[in-house]
C-alpha cells in the first residue's frame, strides 16, 4: 500500500463535522420510542442526556484530541488496556453501526411507503428491495470520497432531521394553539414519570432513548480530517450535542396525536404528520413530505454508511485487518471494506423474514447494536480514567473539567447508566409481538456472541505483516 493513501486527508470544517456527527447521533427514528412515553420522554430525555450524553461527549473530545490518530476508539482502548480490547472495542462499534444499518434503512423504508401506500410501510418485501436498492446505492457513492460524504450529509441533516423535526413542533404547537384534543396532559405529574406504575418490559424502550446519544465518540475516526483539531473537534462535538437535544423535544408532537395504543415504533412519525396535516385538510402534503424526507434521510444515511469503515480501518495500523480489505481508493475511501459490509447487511437484511412482522424485527435488530454498542462504552469510559495515568502528562487540547476526579465522575456516572441499558436490552418490550420467547432471546443471544467471538477470532489470525505504516 502507498503511504499517500493513508496520509492524505480532505480537511473538512467544524461545522462539517458536528453535521457529521449529528447524522450518527440524532435521528427521528427514536422519535417515536419517545413519544411512548408521553410528557415524560423529555424527563427521560433530559436525564439520558445528563447520564449517558454529556459522559460520552465530554470523555470523547478529551481523547480524540489528545490521540487524533486514525482509529478513534481502537487507538484510545488500546493505549489503555492492550491490542486486544482495542481491536474489541473498535469492532463492536463497527458491528453495532453494521447491524444497526438494516433497521435505520427500514425506518427510511417506512417513509417513503408514504409517498406511494402506507400499508407498504409493513410489507416485509418492500422494505428487502427498498433497503438493498439504498445500501448498494450509497455504498457505490461512498467511493467517492469524505469531500462528496459531507455535502451530502449535511443535506441529509437539513432535510431528513432539522426541517421534519421543525415541522413537527410547529405542528404540535398549532395543534395546541388552536384548542384541539391532546392525547397527554401537561402537568408536574405527568412530566415526572410514575416508576410504581411502569411495567419492566416498558422500561426497556429507555434502551432505545440511550442509544439515540450514541455516536459522539465516532466523529473521532474523522479527527485528522478537521482543519484545526484543537478547536475545531470540541466545537464540532459540543454544537452536535446541543442539536441533537433539540431534536428530542420534538418527540411530544407524536405524542400529542396519536394515542399510545396505536402508535408504530417504527412509523410513528408518519403516523403524527398524516394525523396533523389531514385535520387541516393538507392531506396531500404527506406524500410530498414523505418524499423530502426520505431523500434526507438517504442522504445522512451516507455518513453512517461510511463512519463504521474508516473507524475499524485505524485497526489496519496494528496488523489486524487482513489486507485485502484495507485496499484505499484514489479518494482515501476503503472500498474492499466497504463492499464487505454491504454484503453484511444484506445477509442481516433477511432477519425481515423469520420475524411475526417488520416491528418485532427492527426491534430485534435495535436490541443487538443496543448490546454490542453499549459493551463498547464500557471500554471508552474506563479508558478515559485509566488514560489520566497511564499518560498524565500527555497534551489535552481539550479537557475533561475537574481534572481526574471529573474524568471519574463522568466516566463512572457513562459506566453506570450503559451497564442499566444492556441489562434492559435483553428484554423484548411488552407492546411488541415478538413471538416464541425462547426464539426471540436465542437468535438475540446467537447473534450478540457470534458476532463477538468472530471479532475474537480475527484478532487471533492477525499477522504482524499486515500491519501499515501511517
Amino acid at each position: 500500500m502507498k503511504e499517500k493513501n493513508i496520509t492524505k486527508h480532505v480537511k473538512i470544517s467544524a461545522f462539517q463535522l458536528a453535521m457529521i456527527t449529528v447524522a450518527y447521533v440524532a435521528s427521528i427514528r427514536a422519535l417515536a420510542s419517545m413519544a411512548m412515553y408521553g410528557f415524560s420522554s423529555i424527563f427521560y430525555y433530559l436525564l439520558a442526556a445528563f447520564l449517558f450524553l454529556l459522559p460520552s461527549a465530554l470523555v470523547s473530545a478529551e481523547l480524540a484530541t489528545a490521540w487524533p490518530q486514525r482509529g478513534g476508539v481502537y487507538i484510545w482502548v488500546k493505549k489503555a488496556l492492550g491490542a486486544r480490547w482495542g481491536f474489541l472495542a473498535i469492532w463492536m462499534q463497527f458491528l453495532s453501526n453494521v447491524v444497526y444499518l438494516p433497521a435505520y434503512l427500514s425506518f427510511i423504508a417506512t417513509i417513503a411507503a408514504y409517498i406511494f401506500m402506507p400499508e407498504l410501510a409493513n410489507n416485509k418485501y418492500f422494505l428487502i428491495v427498498f433497503i438493498l436498492i439504498v445500501l448498494w446505492s450509497s455504498t457505490f457513492l461512498s467511493f467517492k470520497g469524505m469531500k462528496t460524504a459531507s455535502w451530502v450529509n449535511t443535506f441529509g441533516v437539513f432535510t431528513g432531521i432539522f426541517i421534519p423535526v421543525i415541522v413537527l413542533l410547529v405542528l404540535g404547537s398549532i395543534w395546541l394553539f388552536v384548542g384541539h384534543h391532546s392525547q397527554i396532559k401537561f402537568s408536574a405529574r405527568t412530566f415526572f414519570p410514575q416508576f410504581s406504575a411502569l411495567n419492566i418490559n416498558d422500561i426497556v424502550f429507555l434502551a432505545g432513548l440511550l442509544f439515540s446519544f450514541t455516536g459522539m465518540e465516532t466523529s473521532g475516526a474523522h479527527a485528522l480530517d478537521v482543519k484545526d483539531i484543537r478547536k475545531d473537534y470540541p466545537r464540532a462535538i459540543f454544537l452536535a450535542a446541543i442539536l441533537v437535544f433539540i431534536v428530542g423535544f420534538s418527540s411530544v408532537s407524536i405524542a400529542i396525536v396519536v394515542p399510545k395504543d396505536q402508535l408504530d415504533i417504527v412509523a410513528g412519525i408518519m403516523q403524527a404528520f398524516t394525523i396533523f396535516l389531514n385535520n387541516f385538510d393538507l392531506g396531500w402534503v404527506v406524500k410530498w413530505l414523505a418524499l423530502f424526507m426520505a431523500f434526507g434521510a438517504i442522504g445522512a444515511f451516507n455518513s453512517t454508511l461510511i463512519g463504521p469503515s474508516k473507524g475499524l480501518f485505524g485497526a489496519a495500523i496494528g496488523g489486524e485487518i487482513p489486507p485485502i480489505l484495507t485496499k484505499v481508493n484514489k479518494h482515501n475511501m476503503p472500498v474492499n471494506m466497504l463492499i464487505s459490509q454491504a454484503l453484511v447487511v444484506t445477509v442481516l437484511t433477511a432477519l425481515f423474514l423469520f420475524m411475526p412482522s417488520v416491528t418485532s424485527s427492527y426491534w430485534l435488530i435495535m436490541s443487538m447494536v443496543f448490546i454490542l454498542y453499549l459493551g463498547m462504552y464500557i471500554l471508552l469510559f474506563v479508558s478515559g480514567i485509566i488514560l489520566r495515568y497511564k499518560f498524565p502528562n500527555m497534551d489535552r487540547p481539550y479537557k475533561v473539567p475537574g481534572n481526574n476526579l471529573g474524568m471519574w465522575l463522568m466516566a463512572s456516572i457513562g459506566v453506570i447508566s450503559t451497564i442499566f441499558g444492556l441489562v434492559i436490552s435483553f428484554l423484548p418490550p411488552s407492546q411488541l409481538k415478538v413471538g416464541s420467547i425462547f426464539h426471540y432471546e436465542f437468535i438475540l443471544l446467537s447473534g450478540v456472541i457470534g458476532f463477538i467471538a468472530l471479532g475474537l477470532l480475527i484478532y487471533k489470525l492477525r499477522k504482524p505483516h499486515w500491519a501499515i505504516k501511517e
